[in-house]
């Protein structure tokens, strides 16, 4: 016997204020309906009529497309901030306009919080942002990673930063090639790994180290929230010539050692075998 409720669809508190924002767009006559709102968004209508009866709720990046395509004010959606829609196009200039420093950067100290809190803009506009000349006019959201630890070696290092471009969930996310790599952000935690893409197969992402000693795993495609597609590596160097003299210096005393060493290997070597003929002469002049 098939279980009945009577309780009222579950949804969050921003998918509740996303179907505010929606129903604010069709009284505007801005959308007709939820099917328009989802071809617009190139989304799945069924899908969209469920986030708008609250039987499911609404992801991050059909946020974003939502936020890009219509004046939804962000600030509403994820913090309860302001009026639903944007109230004048001056306000939505402002928050659809390329900023100048479009990377935000994520240093190890913020990954932890970014990991729980990649969808608030209140956390994300305390990070640090800035730009670099390739990226200065590009589109799109731009995000720049610290990495820590030596699963990535000789590849990536600690200490050395990268840059990637947002991957769209769109069709399993088919435009994550295979073996190339991406940062991907869990619940629980950020991993930079080169990606296989078996979300068609089983329904996970397989993350695989550079760094030999660590075995390759694979997760479920339900637990990750963002893929970032590497463009840029951001390596220190040290090119001064006392660090360059310091190190060839350091070489060749070690080389001399060497060669010291071995060459009191080879004359002792030499005080044997002479030992040895001796003792054959003696033994042959007896006999």
């Amino acid at each position: 016997m098939p279980l009945q409720t009577n309780s009222e669809p579950m949804c969050n508190v921003v998918t509740k204020r996303f179907i505010q924002a929606v129903d604010l767009l069709k009284e505007k006559n801005l959308i007709k309906s939820g099917r328009q709102l989802a071809i617009t968004l190139d989304h799945f209508p069924q899908s969209m009529n469920a986030i708008l009866n609250g039987e499911r709720d609404v992801t991050i990046d059909l946020l974003r497309k939502a936020i890009e395509h219509f004046p939804i004010n962000a600030q509403f959606v994820f913090a309860g901030l302001g009026t639903p829609l944007l109230e004048t196009e001056k306000e939505a200039e402002l928050i659809t306009a390329q900023p100048e420093n479009n990377i935000l950067y994520i240093p190890i100290a913020a990954q932890a919080g970014y990991s729980e809190q990649y969808f608030d803009q209140n956390f994300l506009s305390e990070l640090t942002t800035f730009t670099l000349p390739q990226f200065k006019n590009q589109k799109g959201e731009f995000r720049c990673f610290e990495i820590q630890g030596d699963s990535m070696e000789p590849t990536l290092f600690t200490s050395e930063k990268v840059i990637g471009s947002l991957v769209r969930r769109e069709n399993n996310y088919s435009s994550i090639r295979d073996n190339y790599v991406y940062v991907v952000a869990t619940n629980h935690g950020i991993v930079i790994k080169r990606v296989v893409n078996k979300v068609a197969l089983d329904g996970t992402l397989q993350l695989i180290s550079d760094n030999s000693f660590y075995e390759p795993y694979s997760i479920p495609v339900d637990e990750v929230n963002e893929v970032w597609s590497v463009h840029v590596k951001i390596s220190s160097f040290n090119g001064s010539p006392s660090h360059f003299q310091n190190g060839f210096q350091d070489k060749m005393a070690t080389m001399a050692l060497t060669i010291e060493t071995q060459s009191e290997a080879i004359k002792g070597l030499n005080r044997s075998l002479e030992q040895l003929l001796k003792q054959h002469r003696s033994s042959n002049m007896v006999r």
